[in-house]
C-alpha cells in the first residue's frame, strides 16, 4: 500500500485521534511544549526546563522495552549517536585531578587564574563552565525524548504529529500578526533585538524563518501527495496558498540565509509534485513559475509599501556582514581548545579569550553562527565525529530508502524529511538553528521518520491487531 496518501482529517469508522498510542500523546505533547516554549534560547531558563520536563513522558515511554520496538533495527544508529552526544556531556563533567586537567589544551588561563585563588589547584572537569554545560547537555533530553518515542509510532501518527507541526506554524503566524499589526511593539514573548519583525514565538529571525521553511516540506507531504502518479487539483492549490503564505512569512522575518534558500526549497517540492510525463520539460515550468514569484515581488518593491521586504532587499545590498569579522578568532579558538573542546555551552567563554580587540564593538557574539565551528570549539573532535556520524548515518538511510524496490512507496514522507533536514543543514553554514529546541524538537522528529520508513508492521504488531478492520493504512508502518 502507498504510504504516500493524503492526510485523513476522520475516518467514518472513528476519529482519526482515537486509540493512537501513549508514545504518541507523549511525543505531541513535547513538540507542542517545545514549539511554543522553546524559541527562546538558553538564555530563558525557565521555559528551557518547561521543555525539558515535557520530555520525561516520551523518555520513559520510549525507554520501556526499547530493544523490542519493531522499529528498533532502523533506529539503531541514531540511538547510539544520540547516546554518544549524551555520554560525552557527563564525560565532561566529571572531576578530573588537578595533573590531568591542567594538560587540556587551553587550560593555562584557567589554571593561572586558580593558582591564585587556591593554595592547592582543585579538582576541576573537562569543560571550563560545567554549569553551562550542564545546562546545555539537558537539551539533549529533547531529541532523545522524540526519538525513542518515535519508535514505537505507527505511520499514521507520524503524519499527525507533521499535521501537529504545521499547526503551530499556524500559532506562530497568528503571533507574527499581532506583532505586524501593533507596529512591532507588542506580542513579543521574549526581549529580542529583532523586535520589530514578525517572529511569532521566537526570539530570533533566522529560527522563524527556519521553521516556515520546514513547514513547506511538511505542507507538500501533508497536502500534494500522490497516489498512483496522479496529483488531486484541490490539493495542489491548497499547497500553493499554504505556500505563498509561508514564503511571504519568510521574506517578512528579514532573514538573509532562509531568503537564500527558500527558491531553492520550492523549486524542489514543485519538481517532486509535477506528473512523471511533466518531469522532462520540469525546467521551463519551474522557470515560468519562478518568473511569475520574481515579477509578483518586483511590483510590491516598486509600491513601497511593504517594509519589511524593502528592508530585507537593504540587508542584502549591505558589504558588512559581522561572521567573516568573527570566524577568524573563532576558528582559533576552536584549534586551541582542540581535539578536547572546551564543554559544551562554553563558547561565549571560550571565545572571549580568542577575541582580538579589532572586533570589540557594539555586538555581542553570543554564538559562533556556524553550527559546525561552534561544536568544534566546544566538543572538539569527539563532537564533530558525532556529527559526521549523523550526517553519514541520514545520507546512507536516503539512499537505502531511495534504492530499494521495497520501499517506493513509502519514501514520499522521508523525501521530504529528508530535504528538510538538508536545508536545516546548510542553514547551519552561517546560523545556529539547532540551538533552538523549538527547532531541535521538529529535526528529531523528521530523523525519526527517516529512521522508520520502510519498515513495515508484522501482522500480530498492536495497531494492525486491534485496528486492521476499521483503519487499514495503520496496518502499514512506512
Amino acid at each position: 500500500m502507498n504510504d504516500n496518501i493524503s492526510f485523513p482529517i476522520n475516518d467514518k469508522k472513528r476519529p482519526v485521534i482515537a486509540g493512537r498510542s501513549h508514545a504518541f500523546w507523549a511525543s505531541g505533547f513535547l513538540l507542542v511544549m517545545a514549539l511554543l516554549l522553546g524559541g527562546g534560547g538558553s538564555r530563558t531558563a525557565l521555559f528551557e526546563m518547561l521543555v525539558q520536563l515535557a520530555a520525561i513522558p516520551a523518555l520513559v515511554i520510549g525507554l520501556g522495552n526499547m530493544r523490542s520496538a519493531e522499529n528498533w533495527p532502523t533506529f539503531r544508529g541514531l540511538v547510539i549517536l544520540l547516546g554518544a552526544a549524551a555520554v560525552l556531556v557527563i564525560a565532561q563533567l566529571i572531576p578530573l585531578p588537578p595533573a590531568l586537567w591542567q594538560t587540556l589544551p587551553g587550560r593555562e588561563l584557567l589554571a593561572e587564574a586558580s593558582g591564585l585563588l587556591y593554595e592547592s589547584q582543585p579538582w576541576r572537569p573537562w569543560s571550563i563552565d560545567p554549569e553551562m554545560t550542564l545546562q546545555s547537555g539537558l537539551s539533549l533530553v529533547v531529541p532523545l525524548g522524540i526519538v525513542l518515542a518515535a519508535m514505537h509510532l505507527d505511520v499514521q501518527e507520524r503524519r499527525l504529529l507533521l499535521m501537529l507541526v504545521l499547526i503551530m506554524v499556524i500559532v506562530n503566524l497568528g503571533a507574527s500578526f499581532l506583532q505586524a499589526i501593533s507596529g512591532g511593539n507588542s506580542f513579543y514573548l521574549y526581549q529580542t533585538s529583532h523586535k520589530g519583525l514578525p517572529i511569532g514565538l521566537f526570539a530570533n529571525r533566522n529560527h522563524m524563518a527556519q521553521l516556515l521553511l520546514i513547514a513547506i516540506f511538511v505542507a507538500a507531504e501533508l497536502f500534494a501527495t500522490r497516489r498512483s502518479g496522479n496529483s488531486n487539483p484541490g490539493q495542489i492549490m491548497l499547497l500553493s496558498a499554504v505556500v505563498l503564505v509561508l514564503a511571504f512569512a519568510i521574506l517578512a522575518t528579514n532573514s538573509r540565509t532562509v531568503t537564500a534558500l527558500l527558491l531553492p526549497a520550492l523549486i524542489f517540492v514543485a519538481y517532486t509534485l509535477l506528473p512523471a510525463r511533466f518531469r522532462k520539460k520540469a525546467l521551463w515550468i519551474i522557470g515560468g513559475i519562478a518568473a511569475a514569484i520574481a515579477a509578483l515581488i518586483a511590483a510590491m518593491l516598486s509600491t513601497g509599501r511593504f517594509q519589511a521586504i524593502n528592508t530585507l532587499v537593504e540587508r542584502f545590498s549591505q558589504n558588512e556582514d559581522h561572521r567573516f569579522e568573527f570566524w577568524p578568532d573563532a576558528w582559533n579558538a576552536m584549534w586551541q581548545y582542540m581535539p578536547f573542546g572546551s564543554g559544551l555551552g562554553t563558547f561565549d567563554t571560550a571565545f572571549r579569550a580568542n577575541e582580538t580587540l579589532a572586533i570589540v564593538g557594539t555586538h555581542y557574539v553570543n554564538n559562533a553562527h556556524n553550527e559546525y565551528l561552534e561544536i568544534g570549539i566546544e566538543a572538539g573532535i569527539f563532537g564533530l565525529a558525532i556529527t559526521a556520524g549523523l550526517v553519514f548515518w541520514a545520507v546512507r538511510r536516503a539512499f537505502q530508502l531511495f534504492r530499494s524496490s521495497q520501499n517506493k512507496g513509502t519514501s514520499g514522507m522521508a523525501g521530504y524529511a529528508i530535504a528538510a533536514l538538508a536545508f536545516i543543514a546548510l542553514h547551519s553554514l552561517t546560523d545556529y538553528p539547532l540551538r533552538s529546541l523549538s527547532i531541535m524538537a521538529v529535526a528529531s522528529l523528521l530523523l525519526s521518520i527517516i529512521a522508520a520508513s520502510g519498515r513495515r508492521k508484522r501482522p500480530e504488531s498492536r495497531h494492525q491487531a486491534v485496528h486492521a478492520a476499521d483503519h487499514p493504512v495503520a496496518a502499514e508502518q512506512g
